[in-house]
Parts: C-alpha cells; structure tokens; sequence
C-alpha cells in the first residue's frame, strides 16, 4: 500500500485464481419493530365526559352502570400500566444496545492501554507448527526455509505461519487497543526479539517487543499526518540497523533516521516537501530503504520509478531505472548480489536485475497467476521468489524456472481474517536465521 492510494476498495476482480470452493455471509443484527405504535382506535369528539360515558356503554354493555370517576380510574391505570410496559421496552432495548457497544468496543478496542497479560496464542515466532496446516492445494511446504512473517493490512494484524501453513504467532491488539491497527510492513530487528512495523494510512511507526507482544516505541500521530518533529505522512517502509531506525517518509518525500527510544531525528535524507528526483538531496517518494552487502542502501522511488545506490556514507553512486517497472516497490538485494524489486501495478511483476538495471528474469502473468499490486518479493535461498500480492489477498512463491506458483498462503481474491485466509498481506520477513536483516550482518544506516 503507498501514498495516495484508497485502502480497502478493490478494482475490477479480473479472472480467478486457484481458490478454493465455499462461501461467505455476513450476519447482521436485526432489531424488533417498535411495540409501541400508538392508538389504532378513532378518537371521539366532545367532552371529556361525554367520551367516558361513550366508552362505559362500549365496555359495559348490560347495563351496569359506573361512574365517571370509575372509568376515568381505569383509564389513569391502564395508562400507567402502558408506561411500565413501555419502561421495559426501554430497558430491555438499552440492554441490547449496551451489548451491542461491548461488542464493538470489545471488537475495536477501546480502553486505550495495552492489556496487562498478552493475547493468547503460541508464544514465540520461531515455534514449530502443529495440527492442520491451510496452504493452497499443492503447495510445497519444502520451498520456504523458514517460518514467515506476514503484515495483514486487512485483517489488522501481524502474522507468523509455518512453511505448512500453521498460524504459530500472531499479534492483533484490537481487544486492547482502542485505535484500530493497519499494519503495512513490518520487520524483524536482527535480534529477532523486536519487530519494526509502519501503518502507513495511520501515519506513524511502532516498535513491537515479540516476547509479550508490547508496543515499545512509536514516531507519528495516529490518523494525523504532518512533516513537523513526530509527525510523519504514509510513511512506508521501516527497518532498524544497527542501534538506527530508517522510516521512509512518502509523502515528506524524505528518510528518517533516528535511534529508539528517543524521538530526536539523527539525520534526513531528501527535505520534507521537496518531491525531486536528485538523491540524496531529494527524493520523488521513497518507499524502501534497504541494506546492501557492502555497506550501503538501496533506495525506491516510487515517484520518479528510480532505484538509488547509496553508499556507506549516504553518497550517491548510481540511480537508474528498470524497463518494465513503471511503479517499483521494495527493491532488495540477492545472495547474488543482484537486485529484486515488484511492479506495484494490476497486472503486477517481479523483476531481477543487475545493479546497472539489466533485467535477468521476469514474471508478469495472466489468469490464475496474474498479480495485483504486489508489494514486495524475496529470492529464496533455493533461487524460487517469495511475493506479496497484495488484492489478491494471498502470499505466494514462484518456481523461477517454470513460472509457477508452487506455495500459496491466502485464498485469491477472498479476503478474510480467519485461518488461511489473508485480507491485503503487505510486508513480509523470514523468521531468524533467514530475516532481511540476517541477510546484512554490516548493515548501517547511510549517512
């Protein structure tokens, strides 16, 4: 997800995926019809007693006479009974509504602190999986050297399956928290013990300890964007190296580097509203950040589509564009030192290059395997790439060689919450050994 897109509507749904076969329905609540309706009977005309008199004939047809003041004593405890009935409607109404508000609130959150035990569920991200696992039919478990980190922008939350597909680890605060989470990407430190994550339509960063599931540290205003000090607008992508902190700033055009718990900007690349392609002076919408092996950072442009080579030092050593990427997103680099990036489009690619920006292999299909607004991708160890894809609601891994999709977690183009279900996956990591950081044992922020 990137600056100025509307998060949550979908475009035309294309053609289908390799989903699988069912269902859904959403049940609503559904309130009784007022009981009180008001009078159906005509009313008289005439004098108060007249209409006693009237209406002691109507009940007392035998002759029987009473009294005014008989009736007018029925009428006054008829009335009375009509508003102690009437009471109780409105009890047992505020009763439901009052349920209905827990619920919500239980549902969105709404106490504003952080609960004092941490949500139930598997303890740690490195857990192996147990019990049925919820991948695509005829996925490999045997592609992904590692459990995986998923950033569930829809579903709120942060996720960590198994190479079978076995939810190990999850964190989803709504039950705690009163402001509701919209995770975009998210990181872990390489440490493994934190996790860096960014809401992008939120307008801030976190700092997640994984141990306890506690928020740490955060930079930015939830829902208020802005370029003052703390404040930041759709940032994207951020990663700690080092003791250091870089948050890609989209539409400050700009890269924060900071060093948590405090709040004080380091340093910055690009000027807070001078959206420019003229790295490291300015920058047309960097979405990514990312360290390379020999010290430096490798920067997207998702403005100007440019990938920046910066050096050590935060020096420029080479900006250059990629045929075929006319959005690109999350530009990293290889064990091979080439570099991977996606094409944040519909229909969307990955592209392999080199670091002059020769293009070495590409994917960009249609039908079952055709992407929608990927956001970024991996090359896995065994050479296969790892891919987030996004509106399809589905994170997938391609066979280089075939061009096929031989691992899906997510059912395409079915957005849920539940388990093996994803709702617009955006930021992926490998757990330790294999994280991005893992990758980059030097890595330091430029500068």
């Amino acid at each position: 997800m990137f600056a100025g897109e509307h998060r949550g509507q979908r475009d035309d749904e294309g053609e289908g995926g390799d989903t699988l076969d069912g269902e859904h329905s959403l049940e609503g609540v559904t309130f009784p019809p007022d009981a009180d309706e008001g009078d159906s009977e005509p009313r008289f005309a005439g004098t108060y007693e007249e209409e006693l008199a009237r209406e002691a004939a109507d009940l007392f047809p035998t002759g029987y006479e009473h009294t005014a003041e008989e009736i007018h004593e029925r009428r006054l405890e008829a009335h009375r009974r009509h508003r102690r009935n009437g009471r109780i409607r409105l009890v047992i109404l505020v009763i439901v509504l009052a349920l209905i508000v827990f619920a919500a609130v239980h549902e969105l959150g709404g106490s504003g602190k952080p609960a004092k035990t941490p949500p139930a569920g598997p303890a740690t991200p490195t857990s192996a999986g147990t019990g049925r696992g919820f991948l695509q039919k005829g996925s490999d478990p045997g592609v992904l050297p590692a459990n995986l980190l998923i950033s569930d922008w829809g579903s709120h939350q942060l996720l960590v399956i198994s190479p079978q597909g076995q939810v190990v680890w999850t964190y989803h605060p709504s039950a705690s928290y009163k402001l509701t989470l919209k995770p975009d990407y998210a990181f872990f430190t390489r440490s493994g013990k934190q996790i860096v994550m960014t809401e992008e339509s939120n307008s801030r960063i976190e700092v997640l300890n994984v141990a306890g599931r506690q928020v740490v540290f955060t930079y930015g205003h939830y829902g208020k964007p802005g370029s003052a000090f703390n404040y930041l607008h759709d940032p994207s992508a951020a990663i700690q190296e080092g003791s250091e902190v870089l948050i890609n700033d989209i539409r400050n055009c700009r890269i924060l580097v900071m060093r948590p718990p405090h709040h004080a900007i380091v340093r910055t690349l690009g000027r807070a509203g001078a959206c420019k392609h003229d790295p490291p002076t300015t920058f047309d919408s960097p979405v990514s950040a990312f360290p390379l092996r020999d010290g430096g950072t490798v920067v997207t442009e998702l403005g100007s589509a440019s990938i920046d080579l910066l050096n050590a030092s935060g020096k420029l050593q080479r900006s250059f564009t990629v045929p075929g990427l006319r959005l690109p997103a999350g530009v990293n680099q290889t064990s091979t030192g080439d570099l991977v990036a996606v094409d944040h489009t519909h229909p969307g690619a990955v592209e392999i290059f080199t670091d002059t920006g020769k293009v070495l292999w590409t994917y960009r299909a249609r039908g079952a395997g055709e992407l929608r607004d990927p956001a970024i991708a991996y090359v896995l160890p065994n050479g296969d790439v790892l891919v987030s894809d996004e509106y399809n609601d589905r994170v997938i891994v391609i066979d280089r060689k075939t061009q096929k999709i031989v691992w899906q977690y997510g059912r395409t183009g079915v957005p849920g919450g539940g388990t093996g279900y994803l709702d617009v996956p955006v930021g992926l990591d490998l757990v330790a050994p294999r994280s991005l950081l893992d990758q980059f044992p030097s890595a330091s922020a430029p500068g």
